[in-house]
């Protein structure tokens, strides 16, 4: 701060000790009333340097993680990221995933860093999650095309959440189901998000509800199939098209036109999971 402002400062303080009135004082020298304020409140601190602008260092420093856990957590996500297992495949390689197999490798719960301190090691380390080729860039002037509907059972919205991770049983999908206009939901929860779950699943609620005009999903291989064979049809898209369902498939990086499934989604994850405490899976399915 240079010498003007803090002589500023002076001036307005020996101006109002004199007792001039505050407006006057702000007026003449371009100041608000709450930066005045300020100065006479940090005066009356009886601090010798009133006047400086106090240090922006934090008062106290955090705890160092210690630089063996550092290089744990590196160790696993790298291992994550390079994997080609069902894990690696579905995109498990976040703070929660490192967590979970830190718990498997025995360490002490009480020294596995919390979400986001592990976060923070990521970044500052750049490891960046592993993208894989899900998309090819197509050479057309296709749009998609959204569909609004107007009576129930017209549209049904599915989707995964998750990985979620309980400690000692392993990673937890919950797959949901919503009507876009009736606000039907239904929701089972699985370890993996294979297709076998969604059709399982499927199957399972077609038995006593009202099959739907359409069926939208995004494009994760849960629902689209594996990206070696892009020409084939998945079973799902099979599924569905048997029992006279239309399959919609959102445009890429676009959840949002799964808005009414992706916004259950967050109240799933704020109103239910993160106020319950589960020990595995039958127990969350009750």
């Amino acid at each position: 701060m240079d010498d003007t402002e803090e002589d500023m400062r002076k001036e307005a303080i020996k101006r109002f000790i004199e007792g001039e009135k505050q407006v006057n004082i702000c007026r003449i020298l371009g100041k608000s009333k709450s930066w005045l304020n300020k100065w006479v409140k940090r005066y009356s601190s009886g601090s010798n340097d009133w006047y400086k602008d106090l240090s922006k260092r934090p008062k106290t420093i955090p705890n160092k993680l210690d630089d063996q856990l550092v290089n744990v957590v590196i160790r696993i996500r790298e291992s994550l990221m390079e994997g080609d297992d069902e894990y690696a495949q579905y995109g498990f390689v976040g703070a929660e995933a490192i967590q979970f197999h830190m718990e498997e490798l025995n360490y002490d719960p009480e020294s596995i860093p919390c979400l986001s301190t592990i976060k923070r090691i990521i970044k500052r380390h750049k490891l960046r999650v592993n993208k894989k080729e899900r998309y090819k860039r197509v050479k057309s002037k296709g749009r998609y095309s959204l569909i609004k509907p107007e009576y129930i059972d017209e549209i049904h919205q599915i989707d995964f959440v998750g990985p979620r991770y309980i400690r000692g049983c392993g990673p937890v999908n919950s797959l949901h189901l919503k009507d876009v206009i009736g606000r039907q939901v239904a929701g089972k929860q699985y370890s993996g998000k294979s297709m076998d779950n969604v059709m399982e699943f499927l199957l399972g609620y077609w038995k006593s509800h009202q099959l739907p005009k359409y069926i939208q999903v995004d494009n994760g291989m849960s629902f689209a199939g594996d990206f070696i064979h892009p020409r084939s049809i998945s079973r799902f898209v099979k599924l569905c098209l048997y029992v006279g369902i239309e399959v919609i498939f959102i445009a890429p990086a676009k959840p949002w036109m799964n808005g009414t499934i992706e916004e259950f989604n967050k109240n799933f994850d704020r109103l239910f999971w993160r106020r319950e405490e589960f020990s595995s899976l039958t127990d969350i399915r009750k």
